[in-house]
C-alpha cells in the first residue's frame, strides 16, 4: 500500500514499543525505512522486541519510565548522539487499572495521570525542546507556546479535562445502569 521508503532518512521514537501496539507501529515504520527507537519500562520487553524487529531495519531500544524526567532526558541524549535527529515521535507508552472508578485509588489514579497526562507531556517537552523547535517541526499550538502565551499549557489542559470528563461520563453510564 505504502512505497517501501516512504520514511526512509526518518528517525522515529515509539514509546511503549516493547509490545503491542508500540511494538506493531514501530515494525510497521521498519518496514517503511525508519530508523526506530523504542521505549518502554521493561528491558526483558524491549530486548526481545529488538530481536524481533531488527530483521526489519534499525532499531534501537531504550529502558524509560516517562515519569521520570531525567531519564526522558537521557533518552534525548542517546537519540541526539546516535542519530542527531528525531522526526516523529509516538507516545504509545501509558498506564491504567482496568477497575471501575469506584475502584480506583487516590494512589491509583495518580499513577496513571502521572503516566498518560504528564509523562506523555514531558515525553513531548523534551523532544521538542531539543529537536522539533530546532528542525523547524513545532508547527502545533500545543508545542507554540511562545507565540501564544500560555495556550500550550490551556489546551494540554483542556484535552486531558475533556478524556477526564469521557471516562466519567463512561463511568455514569454504568453506575446509572443498576437503577433502571
Amino acid at each position: 500500500m505504502f512505497q517501501k521508503d516512504l520514511f526512509k532518512d526518518k528517525t522515529v521514537l515509539v514509546t511503549g514499543g516493547g509490545t503491542g501496539i508500540g511494538y506493531e507501529i514501530a515494525r510497521q515504520f521498519l518496514t517503511l525505512g525508519a530508523e526506530v527507537y523504542i521505549a518502554s519500562r521493561k528491558p526483558e520487553k524491549l530486548e526481545n522486541a529488538v530481536l524481533k524487529l531488527k530483521a526489519f531495519g534499525t532499531v534501537k531500544a531504550f529502558a524509560l519510565d516517562i515519569r521520570e524526567t531525567a531519564s526522558i532526558g537521557h533518552l534525548a541524549d542517546m537519540i541526539e548522539a546516535q542519530s542527531g535527529k528525531l522526526d516523529i515521535l509516538i507516545n504509545n507508552a501509558g498506564g491504567q487499572f482496568p477497575s471501575p472508578a469506584e475502584a480506583i485509588t487516590e494512589n491509583g489514579w495518580k499513577a496513571v495521570i502521572n503516566t498518560n497526562l504528564n509523562g506523555t507531556w514531558f515525553v513531548t517537552q523534551e523532544m521538542a525542546k531539543r529537536f522539533f523547535f530546532k528542525q523547524g517541526y513545532a508547527n502545533n499550538d500545543l508545542l507554540k507556546g511562545k507565540e501564544k502565551q500560555g495556550k500550550w499549557f490551556a489546551s494540554a489542559k483542556f484535552r486531558a479535562t475533556q478524556s477526564k470528563s469521557r471516562l466519567a461520563d463512561a463511568e455514569l453510564g454504568n453506575w446509572l445502569s443498576y437503577f433502571q
